[in-house]
């Protein structure tokens, strides 16, 4: 019996959609199911398909003020009161330049239940020279060039996020962005490195982050120094699932799970890898635990130039799934799968398309 090919299409099409559907099911732990939101918000919120630029410097006519007035935010900017950027939908895909823009700015605000839909060669949202944000809830829909971009901004918070599809990084950090949290987002099918941390970025915490299927997890660069980097699934990164720069040193890393990667770590600038016996999980440990304390008897040798070890390598993955089972939460063939398509059609449609990236 013969197939017909627009069926066959359809078949991949429907499982493409309700294999993401899983993906962004693995949230259940936060206060809104992402699925929901992108549905809500595409079907209720507010759109804005040019640029919206928040700029709180003296003088400014853009500000936060002004952003308020055109109902684009609403609060005080307090910390009781912030201002809060809320169920909205961005499609400024066909444009470059940034969805969203804030910047000069140390007033309390959240970015929360947005969609995103920017151009390949910018971000979903940018901060500039800003501090006290607070980002969750929110998710990519297109081919956004990054989904967070921050340069010289401290002390905002990045978390529970689907920010993933973008067509460089999902989260980049430059310029010495320092304090930032980045905790507990989907960072998947991003085709540079899932977040990339730079110049002089240091003393960032990232942490319980489910990081699957970038050519790059994490990638440090240009001196940033002193991050810690714990409890983080790292898995299916087709080439590193982490890279240290020689220049970086003093990184911190722990309690994270490296799994199925093309290769787990390439360490060239001297970080740490096991902190008052919180270490890591690597898939691909071959020593023995004779003791049965959950502790490999034998470091774990880290490839790269800086010779790092991991000295207490744990014999099983410390983050729980959704069946409560040891491993990468939410972690099946399902999602894989669904990775690979999904990474491959975005590959062919940024090849198509020779966009020049502006990061």
């Amino acid at each position: 019996m013969k197939i017909k090919s627009n069926t066959v299409i359809l078949i991949l099409l429907l499982f493409l959609f309700l294999s993401t559907s899983s993906l962004l099911n693995l949230q259940t732990n936060r206060d809104n199911n992402i699925q929901e939101s992108i549905l809500s918000n595409l079907n209720t919120s507010a759109t804005y398909t040019t640029s919206i630029v928040i700029d709180d410097m003296p003088g400014s006519l853009n500000n936060w003020t002004w952003a308020k007035d055109q109902g684009i935010c609403t609060g005080s900017g307090t910390a009781s009161s912030p201002y809060r950027i809320r169920n909205h939908f961005f499609n400024t895909s066909s444009i470059n330049t940034n969805c969203l823009t804030i910047s000069n700015s140390i007033k309390y605000f959240r970015i929360e239940d947005c969609t995103f839909n920017g151009s390949p060669s910018w971000a979903a949202i940018h901060l500039y020279n800003t501090t006290n944000g607070y980002i969750t809830r929110n998710s990519n829909i297109g081919y956004t060039g990054a989904f967070v971009w921050l340069i010289y901004s401290n002390d905002n918070r990045i978390i529970g996020n689907n920010a993933s599809l973008c067509s460089v990084y999902a989260i980049l950090l430059e310029a010495t962005s320092t304090e930032n949290i980045i905790s507990e987002n989907i960072v998947s099918f991003n085709l540079d490195a899932g977040i990339y941390i730079d110049s002089d970025s240091d003393t960032n915490l990232i942490e319980d982050n489910i990081i699957h299927l970038n050519p790059y997890g994490i990638f440090f660069d240009s001196s940033s120094s002193s991050n810690i980097v714990r409890g983080n699934s790292i898995s299916n990164s087709t080439i590193y699932g982490v890279v240290l720069d020689g220049s970086t040193s003093s990184n911190k890393f722990y309690s994270n799970c490296f799994i199925g990667n093309a290769n787990h770590v390439l360490d060239d600038g001297g970080s740490t890898w096991d902190e008052d016996g919180k270490e890591n999980y690597w898939d691909d440990y071959l020593g023995s635990d004779t003791d049965g304390d959950g502790i490999g008897d034998v470091p774990y040798d880290i490839s790269g130039s800086s010779g790092s070890q991991d000295s207490y390598p744990l014999m099983s993955c410390p983050k729980k799934g959704t069946s409560g089972e040891e491993g990468i939460p939410g972690y099946d063939i399902t999602i894989l799968f669904s990775s690979v398509l999904s990474i491959t059609i975005i590959t062919t449609y940024i090849a198509l398309k020779k966009k020049n990236f502006n990061f």
